[in-house]
């Protein structure tokens, strides 16, 4: 059998996805949450399994992440290859992420993403196991390691000819890092500006058979796609505006509405417990040390309130560490490399206030009813009905008297979340005496959007809850009548995720679920034993209702019980009726809310083993799921 030959491209960035077209090859991308030069000073890359190793050395100083190299096969066996990518600074060796038992795709360009993260400081760098995740795992690739590349076109990114550089990997003897086929036959071009040459070692000789992948010319113009003149370097480093890092459209915004370039963005780590960014104020109110904050832009967008773009360049979240969304405005995280979420992201509700976004572009008919106030003292107030909005709320209940159920929130007509929108409110308890306050019904889920350029891991969990509707209070001190009913539950919110690359992990959880409605209380109540409704869950259990208030501890309740959130396949559920004949006329309880939305769009592959409450829409940007 033919040894394995192939020929290694130093791609300058992420942009420029192929040696040439039509090829047999993997593409690796490198990216890191390392501070260069401070933490990292240089990256090694290494190829094995095709005899003796070969190794390109990037010095981080004048070569902008994430690294890309492509491995191009030009005959022999398809594998199986080991590579590796390796953080150094000096020649203390801080991290390494590899992969092994590697097999090129006949006819196909795949993608590997081998991430240099900072929760692998100094760990698992010997044997079988390698970072991954965050955490040392089996370097064998996994079948969502190996992904297909699907970046439309080729885009330039305003280098010169020569700077797609090519390591001749043939598999004759002897040989050296400059002696393969390349533009004018001078060793010199072979070496990428952005590379050290000392490094870069062709330990195989040049095989006569090779192909030659970056003839004069050739690079660039097969690099370019229609309608972007990159001549002359005429693109910025980082190429054109927008193209180079989204290789789709995202939803709701252009990329290129974040005029700061991608590599002058925030590589952002938050590892400090739950930090709080307000979209209304542009501003966090709480937030990791030492960590920059992201960019802020509000995206043009006809219709109030406009979603709040915070631009990463990478965004990591580790275990045990929360990123809260809160604000009027909806929150649209926009990464263009890659993201870890190994801790959580939330824009749920609590009780009455809503996650970013919550509340807003609702209609009449999606939000909650406030329930009946009694019209005679001994009449008691109606529960409020449950938001709506993926799916309806639950109706809020009667008082022990007489009367309807309250109208719960509708399902919206609005599927695809364009625009950008969260969930809606519960509606307040009735009244069951003049002067009593009337029960909050709980706020509406917010909306995030999450869009990466690159690739999303996701180990932890997305929520978008809805908050509990409030508990009914006790009517005026010294009143003997009426009773109050108790706040719908706030429905669920909005998830919707894009991607590149998709990974979710078996552990992973998305959800948006509603809040559980409020309990209704009986007048002269000696102890106020009513309960709120509980927040909305991060999983697929609906929350409960609140339970209705007794006249005196451990009797039968006189106030209605809260319904409970929809989740998972179950709706939200009505609130209960105050019991009837029993003295103080008990108020009705608030009904649950319904489920908000998560749709998943990936660009390329996914690998989605995640739990969803509710069921995702799930569509295909480009490509297909392998």
């Amino acid at each position: 059998m033919r040894p394995t030959s192939v020929i290694l491209c130093v791609l300058a960035t992420l942009s420029l996805a192929a040696c040439t077209s039509d090829l047999t090859e993997i593409v690796i991308v490198v990216d890191t949450d390392y501070a260069i030069d401070a933490q990292l000073d240089h990256v090694t890359l290494t190829v094995d399994g095709l005899g003796e190793p070969r190794v390109v050395a990037v010095a981080l100083k004048d070569h902008p992440m994430p690294i890309t190299l492509g491995v191009v096969h030009d005959g022999g066996a398809l594998g199986p290859l080991t590579i590796a990518a390796t953080g150094r600074l000096g020649d203390d060796v801080r991290v390494s992420a590899k992969r092994t038992e590697i097999y090129f795709k006949r006819g196909r360009t795949m993608m590997l993403r081998l991430d240099l993260v900072r929760a692998c400081d100094r760990q698992c760098l010997t044997g079988t196991q390698t970072c991954r995740f965050g955490e040392c795992g089996s370097s064998v690739l996994g079948e969502d390691d190996l992904v297909p590349w699907s970046r439309p076109g080729r885009l330039d990114a305003g280098i010169d000819d020569h700077d797609a550089s090519v390591l001749d990997g043939g598999g004759g003897s002897g040989g050296s890092a400059g002696s393969g086929g390349n533009a004018g036959n001078d060793p010199d071009a072979s070496i990428d500006a952005d590379v050290e040459a000392d490094a870069m070692t062709d330990a195989a000789a040049t095989d006569a058979n090779a192909v030659d992948a970056a003839p004069e010319d050739a690079a660039t113009d097969a690099a370019m796609p229609t309608g972007v003149d990159c001549s002359a370097s005429a693109c910025p480093a980082d190429g054109p505006r927008g193209a180079v890092s989204f290789g789709f459209s995202p939803s709701n915004f252009d990329p290129e509405d974040i005029s700061t370039q991608p590599s002058q963005l925030p590589t952002v780590v938050i590892d400090c417990g739950e930090v709080v960014y307000d979209t209304k104020a542009k501003a966090a109110t709480s937030w990791c040390p030492g960590q920059p904050l992201p960019v802020p832009v509000e995206i043009d967008n006809p219709v109030a309130p406009k979603p709040m773009a915070l631009a990463f360049r990478y965004l990591h979240i580790t275990p045990g560490s929360t990123l809260r969304l809160v604000g009027e405005q909806p929150a649209v995280l926009v990464v263009f490399g890659d993201a870890w979420i190994d801790g959580a992201i939330d824009a749920s509700a609590r009780g009455a206030v809503p996650g970013a976004g919550g509340n807003m572009l609702c209609g009449a008919a999606e939000m909650g009813s406030d329930g009946a106030s009694a019209t005679m003292g001994l009449n008691g107030g109606r529960g409020g009905g449950g938001g709506g909005f993926g799916t309806s709320g639950g109706t809020g209940g009667i008082a022990s008297t007489s009367g309807t159920a309250t109208p719960a929130g509708a399902v919206s007509a609005e599927i695809d979340l364009t625009p950008l929108r969260g969930g809606c409110a519960g509606g307040r308890g009735g009244s069951g005496f003049a002067n009593s306050v009337r029960a909050s019904g709980g706020a509406g889920g917010g909306a995030v959007q999450l869009a990466v350029a690159g690739a999303l891991h996701v180990r932890g969990r997305i929520s978008a809850a809805g908050g509990g509707g409030r508990k009914a209070s006790p009517p005026n001190t010294g009143s003997s009548d009426g009773s109050n009913g108790g706040g719908g539950g706030g429905s669920g919110g909005a998830i919707l995720i894009e991607a590149a690359v998709l990974s979710f992990a078996a552990e992973a959880w998305l959800a948006a679920n509603g809040g559980g409605g409020g309990a209704g209380l009986a007048a002269s109540v000696s102890v106020d034993s009513s309960k709120p409704g509980d927040e909305g869950h991060g999983d697929d259990v609906p929350a409960a209702g609140g339970q209705g208030g007794s006249i005196t501890p451990g009797l039968i309740p006189a106030g209605g019980s809260g319904g409970a959130g929809a989740a998972g396949p179950i709706s939200a559920s009505n609130g209960a009726n105050a019991p009837s004949g029993l003295a103080g006329r008990g108020g009705g309880g608030g009904g649950g809310g319904g489920a908000g939305r998560i749709i998943v769009n990936r660009a390329a592959a996914c690998a989605l083993p995640a739990s969803f409450s509710p069921a995702p829409s799930i569509s295909a940007l480009s490509g297909a799921c392998p």
